[in-house]
Protein backbone atom coordinates (compact mmCIF):
# COMPACT_ATOMS: atom_id res chain seq x y z
CA UNK A 1 0.00 0.00 0.00
CA UNK A 2 3.18 1.96 0.57
CA UNK A 3 4.36 1.41 -2.76
CA UNK A 4 1.37 2.35 -4.58
CA UNK A 5 0.99 6.23 -4.21
CA UNK A 6 5.12 6.21 -4.85
CA UNK A 7 4.60 4.00 -7.93
CA UNK A 8 1.64 6.49 -9.28
CA UNK A 9 4.06 9.73 -8.51
CA UNK A 10 6.71 8.38 -10.04
CA UNK A 11 4.73 7.90 -13.16
CA UNK A 12 3.18 11.33 -13.07
CA UNK A 13 7.14 12.87 -13.47
CA UNK A 14 8.25 10.02 -16.31
CA UNK A 15 4.89 10.54 -18.32
CA UNK A 16 6.60 14.18 -18.88
CA UNK A 17 9.60 12.11 -20.67
CA UNK A 18 7.50 11.01 -23.71
CA UNK A 19 6.81 14.97 -24.62
CA UNK A 20 11.01 15.18 -24.70
CA UNK A 21 12.10 12.68 -26.78
CA UNK A 22 12.24 15.05 -29.63
CA UNK A 23 14.15 17.68 -27.81
CA UNK A 24 16.88 15.92 -26.73
CA UNK A 25 17.68 11.52 -27.35
CA UNK A 26 18.65 11.07 -23.37
CA UNK A 27 14.95 10.81 -22.59
CA UNK A 28 14.68 7.78 -25.10
CA UNK A 29 16.26 6.07 -22.18
CA UNK A 30 13.06 6.91 -19.88
CA UNK A 31 10.62 6.05 -22.18
CA UNK A 32 12.50 2.78 -23.28
CA UNK A 33 12.79 1.71 -19.23
CA UNK A 34 9.11 2.23 -18.97
CA UNK A 35 7.43 0.54 -22.35
CA UNK A 36 10.07 -2.46 -22.08
CA UNK A 37 9.52 -3.43 -18.33
CA UNK A 38 5.45 -2.40 -18.31
CA UNK A 39 5.02 -5.25 -20.44
CA UNK A 40 7.86 -7.58 -19.46
CA UNK A 41 8.73 -7.59 -15.99
CA UNK A 42 4.60 -8.20 -14.73
CA UNK A 43 4.85 -11.09 -16.46
CA UNK A 44 8.22 -12.62 -15.21
CA UNK A 45 7.21 -11.21 -11.70
CA UNK A 46 3.21 -12.06 -11.42
CA UNK A 47 3.15 -10.37 -8.29
CA UNK A 48 3.65 -6.96 -9.52
CA UNK A 49 0.52 -7.11 -11.96
CA UNK A 50 -2.00 -5.54 -9.51
CA UNK A 51 0.17 -2.72 -9.56
CA UNK A 52 1.10 -2.59 -12.70
CA UNK A 53 -2.86 -2.56 -13.93
CA UNK A 54 -2.45 0.85 -11.98
CA UNK A 55 -0.64 2.27 -14.87
CA UNK A 56 -1.02 2.70 -18.89
CA UNK A 57 0.25 -0.57 -20.75
CA UNK A 58 3.98 -0.77 -22.21
CA UNK A 59 5.14 -1.82 -25.30
CA UNK A 60 8.32 -4.23 -25.14
CA UNK A 61 9.61 -3.65 -28.93
CA UNK A 62 9.19 0.25 -28.64
CA UNK A 63 10.52 -0.13 -25.64
CA UNK A 64 13.69 -1.99 -27.20
CA UNK A 65 13.84 0.61 -29.90
CA UNK A 66 13.52 3.49 -27.70
CA UNK A 67 16.58 1.92 -25.28
CA UNK A 68 18.77 1.92 -28.87
CA UNK A 69 17.92 5.59 -29.87
CA UNK A 70 19.35 6.36 -26.55
CA UNK A 71 22.53 4.27 -26.52
CA UNK A 72 23.49 5.95 -29.94
CA UNK A 73 22.64 9.44 -29.67
CA UNK A 74 22.22 10.07 -25.95
CA UNK A 75 24.78 12.02 -24.25
CA UNK A 76 24.79 11.64 -20.19
CA UNK A 77 22.73 8.28 -20.30
CA UNK A 78 24.63 6.18 -23.08
CA UNK A 79 26.36 3.77 -20.50
CA UNK A 80 22.87 3.25 -18.93
CA UNK A 81 21.13 2.30 -21.81
CA UNK A 82 23.99 -0.25 -23.29
CA UNK A 83 23.70 -1.37 -19.61
CA UNK A 84 20.29 -2.07 -19.81
CA UNK A 85 19.80 -3.49 -23.46
CA UNK A 86 22.78 -6.16 -22.17
CA UNK A 87 20.70 -6.85 -19.24
CA UNK A 88 17.35 -7.27 -21.37
CA UNK A 89 18.69 -9.46 -23.81
CA UNK A 90 20.71 -12.24 -21.49
CA UNK A 91 18.05 -11.88 -18.55
CA UNK A 92 14.65 -11.53 -20.09
CA UNK A 93 14.94 -12.24 -24.12
CA UNK A 94 17.83 -15.23 -23.54
CA UNK A 95 19.56 -13.63 -26.97
CA UNK A 96 23.43 -13.71 -25.63
CA UNK A 97 24.68 -13.14 -28.70
CA UNK A 98 23.06 -9.44 -28.37
CA UNK A 99 23.42 -9.29 -24.73
CA UNK A 100 27.34 -9.36 -25.69
CA UNK A 101 27.65 -6.93 -28.37
CA UNK A 102 25.75 -4.58 -25.95
CA UNK A 103 28.23 -5.20 -23.20
CA UNK A 104 31.18 -5.11 -25.54
CA UNK A 105 30.22 -1.94 -26.67
CA UNK A 106 29.89 -0.42 -23.05
CA UNK A 107 33.72 -2.38 -22.58
CA UNK A 108 35.00 -0.67 -25.74
CA UNK A 109 33.37 3.21 -24.23
CA UNK A 110 34.88 2.05 -20.92
CA UNK A 111 37.90 -0.33 -20.92
CA UNK A 112 38.74 0.37 -17.70
CA UNK A 113 35.56 -0.12 -15.79
CA UNK A 114 36.34 -3.30 -13.67
CA UNK A 115 32.44 -3.81 -13.53
CA UNK A 116 31.85 -3.56 -17.50
CA UNK A 117 34.80 -6.17 -18.16
CA UNK A 118 33.16 -8.20 -15.53
CA UNK A 119 29.73 -8.50 -17.30
CA UNK A 120 31.46 -8.68 -21.13
CA UNK A 121 33.41 -11.61 -19.68
CA UNK A 122 29.97 -12.96 -18.24
CA UNK A 123 28.52 -12.89 -21.88
CA UNK A 124 31.53 -14.13 -23.69
CA UNK A 125 31.31 -17.34 -21.28
CA UNK A 126 27.63 -17.69 -22.18
CA UNK A 127 28.18 -17.72 -26.06
CA UNK A 128 31.25 -19.97 -25.29
CA UNK A 129 33.34 -17.47 -26.20
CA UNK A 130 36.21 -18.84 -23.86
CA UNK A 131 39.72 -17.74 -25.43
CA UNK A 132 38.68 -14.50 -25.73
CA UNK A 133 37.14 -14.88 -22.23
CA UNK A 134 40.29 -16.21 -21.24
CA UNK A 135 42.63 -13.57 -22.28
CA UNK A 136 40.48 -10.96 -20.90
CA UNK A 137 40.86 -12.21 -17.52
CA UNK A 138 44.31 -12.61 -18.03
CA UNK A 139 44.60 -8.83 -19.07
CA UNK A 140 43.02 -7.69 -15.45
CA UNK A 141 46.30 -8.11 -13.52
CA UNK A 142 46.64 -8.50 -9.58
CA UNK A 143 43.80 -6.72 -8.68
CA UNK A 144 44.75 -7.36 -4.86
CA UNK A 145 42.29 -4.38 -3.79
CA UNK A 146 39.26 -5.47 -5.26
CA UNK A 147 38.12 -8.66 -3.36
CA UNK A 148 34.65 -8.67 -5.05
CA UNK A 149 36.26 -8.59 -8.53
CA UNK A 150 38.49 -11.14 -7.84
CA UNK A 151 36.17 -13.18 -6.72
CA UNK A 152 34.00 -12.90 -9.59
CA UNK A 153 36.87 -13.47 -12.30
CA UNK A 154 38.12 -16.80 -10.30
CA UNK A 155 34.26 -18.12 -10.53
CA UNK A 156 34.85 -17.04 -14.16
CA UNK A 157 38.05 -19.02 -14.81
CA UNK A 158 36.55 -22.18 -12.73
CA UNK A 159 34.16 -22.09 -16.11
CA UNK A 160 37.01 -21.98 -18.44
CA UNK A 161 38.88 -24.67 -16.50
CA UNK A 162 35.35 -26.88 -16.53
CA UNK A 163 34.49 -26.03 -19.79
CA UNK A 164 37.25 -25.63 -22.05
CA UNK A 165 39.93 -27.60 -20.46
CA UNK A 166 37.68 -29.98 -18.96
CA UNK A 167 40.13 -30.04 -15.89
CA UNK A 168 37.06 -30.39 -12.94
CA UNK A 169 39.99 -30.78 -10.23
CA UNK A 170 41.34 -27.00 -11.20
CA UNK A 171 37.50 -25.72 -11.73
CA UNK A 172 36.53 -27.22 -8.38
CA UNK A 173 39.09 -25.45 -6.61
CA UNK A 174 38.37 -22.58 -8.34
CA UNK A 175 35.01 -22.27 -7.40
CA UNK A 176 35.39 -23.47 -3.92
CA UNK A 177 38.01 -20.57 -3.06
CA UNK A 178 36.09 -18.01 -3.77
CA UNK A 179 32.54 -18.63 -2.50
CA UNK A 180 33.55 -17.81 0.87
CA UNK A 181 35.39 -14.42 -0.24
CA UNK A 182 32.62 -13.02 -2.07
CA UNK A 183 29.74 -14.26 0.65
CA UNK A 184 30.56 -11.10 2.38
CA UNK A 185 28.65 -9.15 -0.22
CA UNK A 186 25.45 -9.90 0.42
CA UNK A 187 22.73 -10.37 -1.73
CA UNK A 188 25.61 -8.76 -4.82
CA UNK A 189 27.20 -12.39 -4.38
CA UNK A 190 24.27 -14.37 -4.86
CA UNK A 191 24.50 -14.49 -8.38
CA UNK A 192 28.40 -15.68 -8.56
CA UNK A 193 28.02 -17.84 -5.84
CA UNK A 194 25.33 -19.37 -8.00
CA UNK A 195 27.52 -20.13 -10.66
CA UNK A 196 29.99 -21.74 -8.49
CA UNK A 197 27.31 -24.21 -6.93
CA UNK A 198 25.87 -24.79 -10.65
CA UNK A 199 29.69 -25.82 -11.68
CA UNK A 200 30.21 -27.88 -8.37
CA UNK A 201 26.62 -30.15 -9.17
CA UNK A 202 28.12 -30.42 -13.00
CA UNK A 203 31.31 -31.82 -11.91
CA UNK A 204 29.76 -34.04 -9.12
CA UNK A 205 27.78 -35.40 -11.88
CA UNK A 206 30.45 -36.05 -14.09
CA UNK A 207 32.53 -38.08 -11.55
CA UNK A 208 29.70 -39.83 -10.63
CA UNK A 209 28.84 -38.31 -6.90
CA UNK A 210 24.99 -37.66 -7.65
CA UNK A 211 24.57 -36.98 -3.81
CA UNK A 212 26.59 -33.69 -3.92
CA UNK A 213 25.19 -33.36 -7.70
CA UNK A 214 21.44 -32.66 -6.02
CA UNK A 215 23.18 -30.84 -3.27
CA UNK A 216 24.97 -28.35 -5.15
CA UNK A 217 22.54 -27.77 -7.73
CA UNK A 218 19.65 -27.13 -4.76
CA UNK A 219 22.19 -24.54 -3.58
CA UNK A 220 22.34 -22.79 -7.04
CA UNK A 221 18.54 -22.96 -7.43
CA UNK A 222 18.31 -21.04 -4.08
CA UNK A 223 20.47 -18.27 -5.35
CA UNK A 224 19.76 -17.91 -8.61
CA UNK A 225 17.98 -15.04 -9.75
CA UNK A 226 17.48 -16.07 -13.54
CA UNK A 227 17.79 -19.89 -13.45
CA UNK A 228 18.31 -20.82 -17.09
CA UNK A 229 21.77 -18.42 -16.98
CA UNK A 230 23.71 -21.54 -15.18
CA UNK A 231 26.53 -22.54 -18.05
CA UNK A 232 25.12 -25.67 -18.30
CA UNK A 233 25.01 -25.91 -21.98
Amino acid sequence: MEVIPLALSTYHYLRHSFDFTSVHSDFYYFTGVYNYYRKVYPDVYPIYRPLAALIPKGDKEKGIKELRKAAVSSIVLRAESLILLSEIFRRFEGDYQLATYYNKTLYEFYPANMKYKAEFIKNLLLIKQYNDAENLISSCGSIKNNTFFKAQLTIFNGIIKEKKYHDFKQAQESYLKRIDDITPFGKYSNEFKAYAYFGLSRINEAIGDNNNKKQYRRMANELADIKKINFDK
